[in-house]
């Protein structure tokens, strides 16, 4: 689209008829030069107006409501009428158009009506011809989005001292999609695609057609329906995978970018590490601790019980002494010398035992011990024998309390040990968080779950597709039955081949435009920014900036740029797009296209503006640059100087309406370095 002329009434400080008209020549920059608040906003707004009316997303004006030219306003007596309109003249496809909004305000009661409340009704566009002169076209709405899309309204009507939707924006963001399909052309074909449609959707072509198949029965119906159903299905599958998929990329990148960001917990982990290490040392020294403690406890109880034994070592010293003494000495009591002794009336001892003493019934008692007493008396010995290392319990006992006075003090150690290290960790911890492990494993396993459910889907269209693998064979029969049939099947294979050519041509085009924009974008702005910048543009066309930190390391800048780098980031891509139309053969059936920029470029350091100038303001088919004169003095004027066609000062009357006056191009260059005594 090609800007010819412009032509306002009435509409805010332009008060009557004002045109601009915009030459089209070998020179390709018109200038508006004005002083901030003289008009320039309203200039470039006055396109947006005509073009998509007062919607706010499109229109972005201080006081938008008030349109209507003041002086005209005030001048209105009850139940006068006063049109407002914005007239634009542009080429397109080599075709001439006029494009007209109007709006009729009214008098009432002191207060101001407008009589035009519907948006659409205000907006005709009309092609002039030769020899019919000035046609309308019906569905003029429609055939602008066509032209230059809603999405594409800051791209070419820029307004860089808003710069109302900045690379980090999310309209930025919604927007640039739509930006390049609508530059490349690549809207008519999604429109195309969309047009033909399938099978499943019965507004489209293709699914008008299919409805045209006649079944021949119930059966056939019943056939006809599930096979429908399966396709449909697969079709909706398919399309959950494809965002599913997105979903996965988008949640494999924040993953990459966790897992990097992971590494600076490394150090965690190793502190961690030498807590548990200290930990496990504290375990294994209190498992000594107690065994240290059972054994002195033993020895303490074995030294107690032989003390006590000790109590009654001279008596024992007597019992061996009587036994030593005796004539008879036995070891062994048994039951048989029991009753030899009744027997012989006389004790192994030399006493005499008479039948119904008391000393025979003590011994009739004592048949009833057990037969071999030695056991016992050879313990008995053993005990007393035992008492010979007491010094030695002693000894043990007393190395044992030393052993345990240094394991409890080595344990004492390695507890400091192991508070230190878990004062380390904390410290670490609160130092870098223990979140980004977290944040990673839900990320994976949200990952996880999405993958399942592709998997799900992948099984389900499996399903789906052997429904419509069994019924193919039934499908054809039904099919060609009939001459009809036949000949709606060729039609839809017709379009379902048409349909495929689209689609390939469209994400052809859809790469190679993707790929072309981000390389010139990054070509682009090493020629214009002084620090090294990269631009990276995904599949979804999302633009992601980064600034190079050193050799090695990328920083996302996105949203942190400031209002002169967005500037410059939104004039390199409007180059990058038009290097892209130049570059591939694929994209020569675009039209030019011309540029209303206000820019924002007075923060910009002299190199900066002089790289713009060379590289970018002269490269654009057309450009109307609004600019107030201190901004376009020196490097910037110098840069752009060969190339302007038309220049108009804007200014205001004593009534404060706009006023304009066309600059003679020779005299340009010296009219903006003029000395201005007001400023601007």
């Amino acid at each position: 689209m090609i800007f010819k002329e412009l032509k306002l009434i009435n509409f805010r400080q332009f008060k009557g008829e004002n045109k601009f008209v915009f030459p089209i020549n070998d020179r390709k920059i018109t200038l508006i030069i004005a002083r901030n608040g003289v008009g320039k906003t309203t200039f470039l707004q006055a396109f947006r107006f005509c073009f998509y009316g007062e919607s706010p997303n499109v229109l972005k004006l201080p006081k938008s409501e008030e349109l209507l030219n003041y002086s005209v306003e005030n001048d209105m007596s009850e139940m006068d009428e006063q049109p407002l309109s914005v007239q634009v003249k542009f080429q397109h496809n080599g075709k001439d158009y006029i494009a007209v909004r109007t709006v009729r305000f009214r008098m009432f009661n002191r207060k101001m009506q407008k009589l035009t409340k519907n948006s659409d009704d205000s907006f005709e566009l009309w092609e002039e011809t030769e020899n019919r002169g000035a046609i309308k076209v019906e569905d003029g709405l429609k055939r602008i989005q066509e032209m230059i899309p809603t999405g594409l309204a800051h791209v070419y009507m820029f307004d860089g001292e808003r710069v109302e939707k900045p690379i980090g924006s999310t309209e930025f963001k919604n927007d640039l999609k739509d930006s390049i399909v609508g530059v490349l052309g690549l809207k008519k074909l999604e429109q195309a695609r969309d047009f033909l449609g399938n099978k499943s959707k019965s507004g489209s072509v293709i699914g008008q057609v299919h409805a045209k198949l006649v079944p021949i029965g119930s059966t056939e119906q019943e056939v006809l329906d599930r096979y429908a159903s399966a396709e449909e299905n697969i079709t909706q599958l398919k399309q959950e995978i494809v965002i599913r998929q997105n979903q996965v990329e988008s949640l494999t990148k924040d993953i990459e970018v966790a897992t990097e960001a992971q590494k600076s917990i490394e150090k965690l982990e190793l502190l961690v590490q030498v807590k548990k290490i200290a930990e496990s040392k504290i375990s294994a020294q209190e498992r000594e601790i107690e065994e240290l403690r059972r054994r002195a406890n033993d020895c303490a109880v074995e030294l107690l019980l032989k003390l006590e034994v000790a109590k009654t070592y001279k008596k024992y010293e007597k019992f061996i002494a009587k036994e030593e003494e005796q004539t008879e000495v036995f070891e062994n009591l048994y039951q048989s010398v029991v009753e030899d002794i009744l027997r012989r009336h006389k004790c192994i001892c030399g006493r005499e035992v008479h039948t119904g003493s008391i000393e025979a019934e003590h011994l009739r008692e004592l048949s009833v011990l057990p037969q071999d007493n030695a056991n016992y008396l050879n313990a008995l010995r053993s005990l007393y024998n035992s008492l010979a290392n007491l010094p030695s319990l002693r000894k043990s006992i007393t190395k044992y309390h030393n052993q345990l006075v240094l394991a409890k003090k080595k344990l004492e150690e390695l507890r400091k040990e192991g508070e230190h290290a878990i004062e380390k960790v904390i410290k670490k911890e609160e130092e870098i968080g223990a979140k980004n492990q977290v944040d990673i494993e839900h990320l994976r396993a949200t990952k996880a779950r999405i993958l399942y459910n592709i998997d799900i889907n992948e099984k389900s269209i499996e399903s789906n597709q052997r429904v419509v693998n069994e019924l193919s064979s039934e499908l054809k029969k039904i099919q060609f039955n009939s001459q009809h049939n036949r000949n709606v099947n060729a039609s839809l294979k017709m379009l379902n081949q048409l349909k495929l050519e689209i689609e390939e041509e469209l994400d052809n085009k859809k790469n190679i435009a993707r790929e072309s924009i981000e390389k010139n974008m990054n070509l682009v702005l090493t020629e214009v920014m002084d620090q090294h910048y990269e631009v990276e543009l995904d599949s979804e066309y999302k633009l992601t900036v980064y600034k190079k930190v050193d050799d090695k390391r990328l920083q996302d800048e996105t949203e942190v740029l400031s209002t002169g780098q967005n500037v410059m980031m939104y004039l390199s891509f409007l180059k990058a797009l038009l290097m892209t139309v130049e570059q591939h053969a694929e994209f020569d059936d675009i039209q030019s296209s011309g540029v209303i920029m206000d820019a924002a470029l007075s923060n910009l350091d002299e190199e900066h503006i002089k790289q713009i100038s060379s590289r970018i303001l002269n490269s654009f088919d057309q450009l109307i640059f609004l600019s107030f004169k201190a901004q376009l003095r020196n490097e910037l004027i110098t840069g752009i100087h060969n190339n302007i066609s038309c220049a108009y000062e804007l200014s205001k009357d004593m009534m404060g309406n706009v006023v304009s006056r066309i600059i003679d191009t020779n005299n340009v260059e010296e009219y903006v370095n003029e000395d201005d005594e007001i400023n601007e």
